[in-house]
This record gives structure tokens, C-alpha cells and sequence, in this order.
């Protein structure tokens, strides 16, 4: 891929730093393991993380992404399209816009975490396992997952797609885990799942024992 850090390392891209067009089997444009990554004022594009996080991966690391773009973007056989996240997180005033996965098209995270999108835009991402007649796919623009609780304030989550569960967003946890996905001033709309006989929750979908709040929110047109 574009980036590789490894153990207690850090990662600074500031200025209209651009990864592009880069690919490798996760994280196609960065993937960090035990890393902080700070991502301020660039763009990430056109990356392929085969299995997790087409734009980048970051594992046990605190990630921060500020004023930047996550865009086209793919981990069509895996997880986060755009970002892949199992660590704490903040986003902040940032595009995530048509990135590709079969789960988390836009955003994917797992494991105990703490994850904030503020004043951020995700759209136009999906997630769809390719065509598949038994789709499983969650979370066009966002999947929760493993335990992480994602807030997502001021901010939007439009013309998602997912092929079976959770056009915008998708909140599911196994039996041992649970997840949340609190929505604060923000707006879901226009996001959409495959047909009605496999499709379920075009804006928002909560299973297995995951969490849903929503609080002076907007959800319609799904």
C-alpha cells in the first residue's frame, strides 16, 4: 500500500497531502497497527484494501482525520471502502463520499472503541458482496460493529447503499458485544437497500444486540 506503520509509530499528513491509487491486501493507501494517525487537510483516493479498509486501516491506534476527503476508495471483498476503524476515533468536518466494501462502504468499525463524526458528510458510498443471491451486506455508509459506540453529530448520511441491511447506517454485534450508533442534529436521507425481499432499514438498521439513539435528528426519503 501507500503507507505502512507499525508499533508505537506516528503518522502526521497535513497540506493537501494526497494517497492516491495505491492497493494492497488492507489498508490500500495507509494501514497502521499500534500507530496514531493524524490526517489533516488531505485526500485519499482511489485506493484498494482487498479485505479491510480500501482508503486506509488502522488497528489499535487513535485515529484522527480533520478538513480532509475519503473518496473512491474499495475493499470490495472486505470491510470499510473508505476507512476501517478498530481504535478510537474523531472525524471532524470531512467528506466520505462514494467509497465501495461489502460491509461499511463508507466507515467500518470494530472492537471496543469510541468513534465521533462531526460535521462530516457520508455519501454516495455501498456496500454490496458483489451480487451474491444470499447479499449479507451491512452498512452502505456506516457499519458498527465489535462494541465500538460511533456518534455521529451534525452531520449527514445521504444516498447510501446496501444490498441487504442498512442503507446508511447499520449498527450489529454478536452475542458477546454490543454496539451503538447515536445520531445527534444530523440528517439521514435518500439511502437505500436492495429489494423488499432482501433489503431491510433503507436509512438506519439495528440487529443482533446492537444499539440505536437518535436525538433531534432527521430521517426521511429512505
Amino acid at each position: 500500500g501507500g503507507i505502512f506503520c507499525l508499533n508505537n509509530g506516528t503518522i502526521n499528513i497535513n497540506s493537501d497531502s494526497q494517497l492516491r491509487d495505491n492497493q494492497s491486501f488492507r489498508g490500500g493507501g495507509l494501514y497502521a497497527s499500534s500507530c496514531d494517525v493524524t490526517i489533516n487537510n488531505g485526500t485519499i483516493s482511489g485506493n484498494y484494501g482487498k479485505v479491510r479498509g480500501g482508503g486506509l486501516a488502522v488497528t489499535a491506534g487513535i485515529l484522527k482525520i480533520y478538513s480532509s476527503t475519503i473518496s473512491t476508495n474499495s475493499a470490495l471483498i472486505g470491510d470499510g471502502g473508505g476507512i476501517a476503524i478498530a481504535g478510537n476515533a474523531t472525524i471532524e468536518t470531512s467528506i466520505i463520499l462514494n467509497n465501495r466494501a461489502e460491509n461499511g462502504g463508507g466507515v467500518y468499525t470494530s472492537g471496543d472503541a469510541i468513534v465521533t463524526i462531526n460535521n462530516s458528510t457520508i455519501s454516495g458510498n455501498s456496500a454490496n458482496d458483489l451480487g451474491s443471491s444470499s447479499s449479507t451486506s451491512k452498512g452502505g455508509g456506516v457499519f458498527v460493529s465489535g462494541g465500538t459506540t460511533l456518534s455521529l453529530i451534525n452531520s449527514t448520511l445521504s444516498r447510501n447503499y446496501s444490498s441487504r441491511w442498512g442503507g446508511g447506517a447499520a449498527a450489529s454485534a454478536s452475542i458477546y458485544s454490543q454496539s451503538k450508533l447515536m445520531l445527534r442534529n444530523s440528517t439521514v436521507s435518500n439511502n437505500s437497500t436492495g429489494s423488499a425481499s432482501q433489503g431491510n432499514g433503507g436509512g438506519l438498521f439495528a440487529g443482533g444486540k446492537g444499539e440505536l439513539e437518535v436525538l433531534n435528528s432527521t430521517v426521511s426519503g429512505n
